[in-house]
């Protein structure tokens, strides 16, 4: 089994924030799986529609976990520091 907090390096210089790092995650994430088929995968964390859906399209060697956010100001502040 492999658990995975499923996140990129925050990069200014590849746009990449705290905001899209799951997202940019994902095809990792895909190939992994690809890769691996009978590896059971956690993507721990999920924070995102896309992460659910992907992980949702996988059967049932891939799961998710959802969590609320411990600081939900700071996921504001963040989405407005990117807009």
């Amino acid at each position: 089994m492999l658990n995975l907090h499923g996140e990129v390096p925050s990069s200014p210089a590849d746009g990449v924030t705290v905001m899209n790092a799951e997202s940019k995650f994902l095809p990792t994430l895909r190939s992994l799986i690809q890769k691996f088929p009978n590896l059971k995968i956690v993507l721990e964390h999920c924070t995102t529609t896309d992460a659910v859906e992907t992980v949702r399209s996988f059967g049932e060697n891939v799961v998710g976990t959802i969590v609320r956010p411990p600081r939900p100001n700071l996921a504001v502040l963040a989405r407005q520091a990117t807009n």
